[in-house]
Protein backbone atom coordinates (compact mmCIF):
# COMPACT_ATOMS: atom_id res chain seq x y z
CA UNK A 1 0.00 0.00 0.00
CA UNK A 2 1.40 3.38 -0.97
CA UNK A 3 0.58 6.80 0.47
CA UNK A 4 -0.24 9.91 -1.55
CA UNK A 5 3.47 10.75 -1.84
CA UNK A 6 4.15 7.36 -3.46
CA UNK A 7 5.95 5.85 -0.47
CA UNK A 8 5.15 2.34 0.72
CA UNK A 9 3.34 2.26 4.07
CA UNK A 10 2.54 -1.45 4.09
CA UNK A 11 3.98 -4.27 2.04
CA UNK A 12 5.81 -7.51 1.84
CA UNK A 13 6.77 -10.46 -0.29
CA UNK A 14 4.33 -13.12 -1.42
CA UNK A 15 5.97 -16.26 -2.76
CA UNK A 16 5.70 -19.95 -3.57
CA UNK A 17 8.13 -22.85 -3.55
CA UNK A 18 7.28 -24.79 -6.71
CA UNK A 19 8.42 -28.37 -7.29
CA UNK A 20 8.40 -30.50 -10.43
CA UNK A 21 9.07 -34.04 -9.22
CA UNK A 22 10.21 -36.71 -11.65
CA UNK A 23 11.55 -39.08 -9.01
CA UNK A 24 10.57 -42.73 -9.19
CA UNK A 25 9.58 -44.85 -6.23
CA UNK A 26 8.81 -43.30 -2.86
CA UNK A 27 11.82 -41.06 -2.19
CA UNK A 28 12.01 -38.95 0.93
CA UNK A 29 13.26 -35.45 0.23
CA UNK A 30 14.80 -33.24 2.92
CA UNK A 31 15.09 -29.55 2.09
CA UNK A 32 16.87 -27.15 4.41
CA UNK A 33 16.63 -23.39 4.07
CA UNK A 34 19.23 -20.71 4.79
CA UNK A 35 16.65 -18.72 6.73
CA UNK A 36 13.71 -20.92 7.76
CA UNK A 37 12.21 -17.97 9.66
CA UNK A 38 10.81 -16.66 6.38
CA UNK A 39 8.29 -19.50 6.42
CA UNK A 40 6.60 -18.39 9.65
CA UNK A 41 3.46 -17.38 7.73
CA UNK A 42 3.45 -20.35 5.36
CA UNK A 43 0.97 -22.93 4.19
CA UNK A 44 2.34 -26.29 3.10
CA UNK A 45 1.35 -29.03 0.67
CA UNK A 46 -0.18 -32.05 2.48
CA UNK A 47 2.93 -34.14 1.70
CA UNK A 48 5.08 -32.00 4.04
CA UNK A 49 5.76 -33.55 7.44
CA UNK A 50 4.78 -30.63 9.66
CA UNK A 51 6.20 -32.11 12.86
CA UNK A 52 9.64 -32.25 11.23
CA UNK A 53 9.39 -28.63 10.13
CA UNK A 54 8.30 -27.50 13.60
CA UNK A 55 11.09 -29.48 15.26
CA UNK A 56 14.04 -29.02 12.86
CA UNK A 57 12.94 -26.18 10.55
CA UNK A 58 13.54 -28.50 7.59
CA UNK A 59 11.03 -29.52 4.92
CA UNK A 60 10.73 -33.30 4.82
CA UNK A 61 8.33 -34.79 2.27
CA UNK A 62 7.60 -37.56 -0.20
CA UNK A 63 6.76 -35.63 -3.35
CA UNK A 64 3.81 -36.51 -5.55
CA UNK A 65 4.56 -36.96 -9.25
CA UNK A 66 4.63 -33.84 -11.38
CA UNK A 67 4.29 -30.16 -10.54
CA UNK A 68 2.95 -28.91 -7.22
CA UNK A 69 3.30 -26.01 -4.78
CA UNK A 70 5.32 -27.20 -1.80
CA UNK A 71 4.76 -24.02 0.22
CA UNK A 72 3.19 -20.58 -0.09
CA UNK A 73 4.37 -17.77 2.14
CA UNK A 74 3.98 -14.08 3.00
CA UNK A 75 6.84 -12.03 4.42
CA UNK A 76 5.69 -8.64 5.77
CA UNK A 77 8.38 -6.00 5.39
CA UNK A 78 8.07 -2.22 5.58
CA UNK A 79 11.75 -1.71 4.80
CA UNK A 80 11.57 -3.02 1.22
CA UNK A 81 13.34 -0.86 -1.30
CA UNK A 82 11.00 -1.11 -4.24
CA UNK A 83 12.52 -0.50 -7.68
CA UNK A 84 9.68 1.88 -8.55
CA UNK A 85 7.70 4.77 -7.10
CA UNK A 86 4.05 5.66 -7.60
CA UNK A 87 2.78 9.17 -8.22
CA UNK A 88 -0.99 9.28 -8.50
CA UNK A 89 -3.20 12.05 -9.81
CA UNK A 90 -6.98 11.82 -9.76
CA UNK A 91 -8.99 14.10 -12.05
CA UNK A 92 -12.71 14.46 -11.70
CA UNK A 93 -14.73 15.48 -14.73
CA UNK A 94 -18.16 17.03 -14.41
CA UNK A 95 -20.87 15.05 -16.14
CA UNK A 96 -23.00 16.97 -18.67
Amino acid sequence: IFNTQGHMVSGGINGDILVNSKLSGIPEVLMTLRNPGVLQNASFHPCVRLHRFERDKALSFIPPDGEFTLASYWIPDLALNMPFNFNVTVNYHAEH
